[in-house]
Parts: C-alpha cells; structure tokens; sequence
C-alpha cells in the first residue's frame, strides 16, 4: 500500500484508513518528493553497533512487500507519545508506516520488493484521529487572524496553527515556539486525517515536531571528497556533483570485494556491479541504474532508480556513479563534510 502525493488532493480523504490512521490506497497527488508505504515488518538486518540498518515490510492488502534501507538520517517517530523514537524495541509483525524517498522511484513507482530510502520511520499509528503525518515545509506566513498559514509539500496542503498547537524539538522533545519554523523544515504534525476536499487541502493540527533538516553541511559542487572503504583511508577519491557524491564505481567496487563488468550491447554501455546476492547495472548511455537479486529461486528488483545525477563514462575509461548505488549492494553510504564512508552494514 502506498501514498504518491501527485494527484487531486479532493481524493485524499476518501482513501485514508480510519484504522490503521494511514492512507490506504495508492492515489496520485501534485508532485511531492515522498511516498508512503505502509505494511507489517517481515524482515529486520541490524548493523554491526546494533542499529536498524533494513527492514522489510509486507503490505496487508496483497502481499506487497518492500525493502526500506535506513541511515543516521532517518527518523524515527512515536506517534502515539509525539516524540522521538530510538528503534530499539522494533519487532517483527508490528504494523509501521515508512516515509520513503520518491527521488529515487520511476514515475511509475516502486513496485513489489524495491529497495526504498526511508526519510522516516513512524511507529504505535493506532489512533482514528489526530494522526502524524510528515510534511516539508513550502512557505510559512502569518494568518491574519491570528496564527500561522503553514504550506507544505510544494502546495498540497495548507496547515493553520493558532495558539492551541504546540510545537517540539525533535532531538530535545523541547518545546518551541510556531515563529521559529521556516521554509524547507521538515515537521511531523498531529491531525484529524479528514480533510476537506479542495484543492489545496486544509488541516488544524494540535501539534507539531520540527524534525533535523535532511542535509547537514553539504560540500560546495565539485568538493574532492576523500574515501574511507571498509574502515581504512583509501587513495581513491570522490566528487561532489550536482548533490551527489559520485566515486569511481569500479575501483570502487574491488576495494570492497565485488566484481565490475563493462560491455557495450544493444542498450549501450552497461557496467554491472555485482554482490554475491545482488546486481546492480548502470545502462550509462541510457541514464538508468537498477538493481536485482542474484540469489537463485528468489524474487528481488528495483525499478529505475534516480540519483542528482546520473552515471557518466570519462575517458580514459572511469565510470563515474552515484555513491548511494552501494547500499543496494550491502553498503553502509555516510558522507561527512567532504569525508565519504562506505562499507559493510
């Protein structure tokens, strides 16, 4: 099940499920750079220090199941309690709800077992009202009665807070105040999830969590990055293009004891990556990267995957690829200041 915010906001309402407090059907909103998938946890991969490195999440209505892949950025929300939530207890079977990363779908969306990027991760939904529900915030003006006018999502949704709603800290579970919000936070928000059915959608939340930004201190375009693979400094280095840090993804790839191909065919120019269980192809010449599993008797695919940039060949023979295609391949991708991390999870 899933939520693609790109279509008439007047069908948003009809297609929340009052019992699970999540949408319940896909349905296509003005374009939004998240998604919402929603299932019971089927499957749990912990890292080496005992964080959530994957989950995967089976749908209840069709069995659809979804790999979300997890890093230091995504948040994890308790929504019955409003504050932070550290993972720790998570347990197969419970029921959550995913905001995942749209950047990196195909327009037709993820299908069955795609690997997804969560943003969030938001637990105990089990309300009819009052439901958290994540936003990026657009554009934030006074109202002139009073209160605040929050736009959020690239004009979806309209959230007017007066003096009832209250705002918190993420991190601190703080309170704040609403005037310090602005434009390009991102917030969780409480509300009743029967909205109105104009176009743009209204809602009143009683409360607010102002979540951390999703980048930090990025490099300037076209930062060096140095490379740290598997836990030792590297000679290799990588770039900052377009906001992605691209690497050399074959020399890459042997650092970390995986096998790189190049062949030129009908799609043109295609290096493939390859784990002991999963395929990574980059069809350079076609703009495409996507992934499958390599295990025998299983099913396991990406669609087309989208990064801020796309893989290029530059002579005299170095792909050039978005780092993040490694967390397909068992990866754990961390970029800090211009210092790039890549090894296992």
């Amino acid at each position: 099940m899933r939520l693609k915010r790109r279509a008439a906001a007047a069908l948003l309402c009809a297609l929340l499920a009052l019992t699970l407090c999540v949408p319940a059907a896909a349905v296509e909103l003005p374009r939004s750079d998240s998604t919402v998938y929603v299932g019971k946890i089927t499957g749990i991969i912990r890292d080496g220090e005992g964080g959530v490195a994957r989950l995967t999440i089976t749908s209840e209505a069709g069995g659809a199941y979804y790999t979300l892949l997890l890093s230091p950025a995504t948040v994890w929300v308790d929504a019955a309690d409003r504050k932070m939530d550290s993972g720790a207890e998570l347990r197969e079977g419970e029921r959550i709800y995913a905001v995942c990363d749209s950047g990196g779908q195909a327009d037709a969306g993820a299908e069955s077992s795609a690997l997804l990027t969560a943003l969030a991760v938001i637990r105990r939904m089990d309300g009819e009202t009052d439901c958290a529900f994540y936003h990026v915030i657009s554009d934030f003006a006074p109202e002139k009665e009073g209160g605040w006018k929050i736009t959020v999502d690239q004009g979806v949704e309209e959230l007017h807070a007066d003096s009832a709603a209250d705002l918190t800290d993420y991190a601190t579970g703080e309170s704040l105040d609403l005037s310090q919000l602005e434009a390009g936070d991102r917030i969780m928000a409480w509300y009743d999830p029967n909205l109105n059915t104009t176009y743009p959608t209204h809602a009143y939340p009683t409360h607010l969590m102002r979540l951390p930004r999703a980048a930090g201190n990025l490099p300037a375009e076209g930062a060096v990055l140095s490379l740290a693979i598997n836990g030792a400094d590297s000679a290799l280095t990588g770039r900052y293009e377009s906001g992605t840090a691209m690497v050399p993804a074959a020399a890459v790839a042997q650092a970390l004891d995986l096998k790189a191909s190049y062949v030129r065919g009908e799609e043109g120019r295609v290096v493939t990556i390859e784990s002991e269980t999963f395929a990574v192809t980059l069809a350079v010449d076609q703009g495409r990267i996507s992934g499958a599993t390599r295990i025998e008797g299983a099913v396991g695919a990406t669609g087309p995957l989208r990064y801020g940039k796309p893989a290029y060949i530059e002579d005299p023979g170095t792909t050039w690829a978005p780092a993040d295609l490694f967390r397909m391949l068992g990866q754990r991708v961390t970029l800090e200041g211009t210092r790039l991390t890549i090894g296992p999870m």
